[in-house]
């Protein structure tokens, strides 16, 4: 690794394998614009920076996921165990592809092209190099490495896109297998990267993408839950003109307030089977209304007849 410092500002930077210089501060925006989580921090940023030098890496070959509060955790690309290997000078190519079942034959096929009646199985990859005279193959299975949440389900890239995924894990294996020296140092400190397949472990990744997922469906399910309920409760409005027609309904002479109320939740009691205004839903508190306005108008009604008009 080589470290430079920029004479016209002092700012120490960091050279990446591929030639590329980084500042800090450069890290930092990249953060801020490709990382989808608000919940970055300075800290977030000083780690990130400080894998990066360590394993010379261009951050574009590094993704950074933080899921709500936890512990970020870092996914190292397909990319950077290929620039690795063509930087040594012995690569030779590739080939990596799909493992088919049909009609109880397993058929190898290049590429993640899986077609209709097929059942995927598993991923190939076999990595050559100038000095050798066989290429280092691997196979792997899909249901060893298909990624799954709590529930069994298979997290969104591996439903959606399992060949391709399957194919990347094989890939990464071969290359691993036949540059040990060059990307066999691709790896985490910790334990959030697989050093096989180059992929977060279920125990760091999965659980914090989990978790994180859970709480972002939660909010979703909070902030959906809070507008149903706000479109499930009555207005203001509503109650009051409730109150109102229910006081001329049930009022009169003689009648409390305690009266009118007793009056109008034994009606709404027998007609919803609630015993308040407040329960009410908004197609209830409607159909209320149209109730109390025929009695009123009945009412009203009646009243003419008692008292004509002369």
């Amino acid at each position: 690794m080589e470290t430079k410092t920029s004479s016209s500002n002092k700012v120490k930077i960091y050279v990446a394998d591929d030639g590329t210089e980084w500042t800090k501060e450069e890290i930092r925006n990249y953060l801020k614009y490709n990382v989808s989580s608000d919940n970055i921090t300075e800290e977030d940023v000083e780690e990130f920076f400080r894998y990066c030098k360590s394993q010379k890496l261009n951050p574009y070959d590094i993704h950074l996921q933080k899921y709500g509060d936890g512990k970020p955790v870092v996914v190292i690309s397909k990319y950077a165990f290929l620039k690795r290997a063509e930087k040594s000078g012995k690569f030779a190519g590739y080939r990596a592809g799909v493992v088919v079942e049909r009609n109880g034959k397993l058929i190898y096929r290049e590429g993640s092209i899986v077609l209709k009646g097929e059942t995927l199985v598993g991923g190939w990859a076999e990595a050559y190099r100038k000095d050798w005279k066989v290429p280092a193959k691997v196979e792997v299975g899909l249901d060893e490495y298909m990624r799954r949440d709590r529930n069994g389900k298979p997290f969104p890239m591996w439903k959606e896109k399992p060949a391709t995924m399957i194919r990347k894990v094989a890939l990464v294996h071969a290359l691993r297998e036949a540059f040990p020296s060059e990307v066999g140092g691709l790896e985490v400190v910790s334990d959030d990267v697989d050093g096989d397949s180059g992929e977060l472990e279920v125990d760091s990744y999965e659980e914090a993408q989990e978790e994180g997922q859970e709480k972002e469906e939660k909010k979703k399910e909070d902030g959906e839950g809070e507008q149903k309920e706000e479109q499930k409760r009555v207005g203001k409005k509503e109650l009051k003109r409730i109150w109102a027609l229910a006081t001329k309904v049930f009022g009169g002479e003689g009648k409390t307030k305690e009266d009118v109320k007793n009056s109008l939740h034994q009606l709404m009691e027998s007609e919803f089977g609630k015993t308040s205004s407040k329960e009410l839903t908004p197609e209830e508190a409607s159909k209320l209304i149209e109730m109390l306005e025929t009695a009123k108008r009945k009412i009203d009604e009646w009243e003419k007849i008692k008292n004509p008009e002369f």
